[in-house]
């Protein structure tokens, strides 16, 4: 498959650096500088559900565990900087890949990249948020005239856990639109296939065009849970 779109880019750096589980000590929360209008790509609106269930920190080194609650907020590649209050803290897994958290939350992580697999992520959830969300960077994306704009992912998970999926669009006068796919995607001990797409023109809640767009699959933020991405390809038709 050809990524003509540059769709994939973020995924293809992840998948081109994957190595064998490494270990590193926790990192101890850091400080720096934010601008007053950082945008806020992180997180769903304040006070709404977990979407499994019904915006970049400094990397962390693979296997190594983090307590994403630090007061650290999404910056520049190898940056920490405050927290904002009720945007998603952030952790960086790979450029353009990054797992944002409800800074209400208190949630423990540990993750890799081994052979074969993009990520395996285990969670320790000591207190329970509204969110978790693997964020993947997309190009801006002109959908006028796209038919269909869609994902395939393959996954498992040590316990059955569902996901849910959704296309986030920011607005030109800030904040973002975030367009969920109708199916939940789920995660069992054995490898599970999963493909959806949506329509984008017949989609109130997709702007045909966006300043930036994220691909956002929203995780279980309410219980520990262990997790295998062993792949995942975005597509427009």
């Amino acid at each position: 498959m050809t990524d003509r779109d540059g769709l994939n880019t973020a995924l293809a750096l992840l998948r081109a650096r994957v190595t064998g589980p490494q270990t590193g000590p926790q990192m101890a929360p850091q400080t720096g500088v934010i601008p007053p209008d950082f945008p806020a790509r992180g997180g769903v609106p304040t006070g709404a559900a977990d979407p499994a269930a019904a915006g970049s920190a400094a990397p962390v080194a693979p296997g190594s565990t983090q307590d994403a609650t630090q007061d650290t907020m999404p910056g520049a590649i190898g940056e920490t900087v405050p927290r904002v209050p009720g945007v998603a803290d952030a952790l960086v897994i790979s450029p353009g890949v990054v797992l944002r958290i409800d800074p209400a939350a208190r949630i423990g992580l540990t993750w890799s990249s081994p052979r074969a697999r993009l990520l395996e992520l285990r969670t320790t959830v000591t207190t329970p948020g509204d969110w978790l969300g693997l964020h993947v960077a997309l190009p801006p994306l002109d959908l006028g005239g796209v038919a269909w704009f869609g994902f395939v992912a393959r996954s498992a998970a040590a316990t059955a856990l569902v996901a849910r999926a959704c296309l986030r669009s920011g607005l030109p006068e800030g904040g973002f639109s975030d367009a969920f796919f109708d199916r939940h995607l789920l995660s069992q001990p054995g490898e599970t296939d999963h493909a959806d797409v949506m329509a984008p023109d017949r989609r109130p809640d997709l702007p045909a065009r966006a300043p930036w767009r994220d691909f956002v699959l929203f995780l279980p933020s309410t219980h520990d849970i262990a997790w295998a991405l062993h792949d995942l390809r975005l597509v427009r038709l």
